[in-house]
């Protein structure tokens, strides 16, 4: 979900669904990252560092 509304503009809505996820795993983060960094890059820069604060390990994709 968060990757469908993130590729549709949509990213209010990505950010919700992925707030509402009891836990957020590489996938669903860079699914976040990716659509803000088509959409609003600086906002890209702040969940990148969220999901370094958080603890979750980097891939290739990120």
């Amino acid at each position: 979900m968060v990757s469908m509304f993130a590729k549709l503009d949509m990213m209010v809505e990505a950010n919700w669904v992925f707030q509402m996820m009891p836990q957020h795993d590489i996938v669903s983060w860079n699914a976040l990252i990716g659509g803000y960094a088509e959409n609003e890059p600086n906002a890209a820069v702040e969940a990148y560092k969220l999901m370094k604060e958080e603890g979750t390990p980097m891939n290739y994709i990120t």
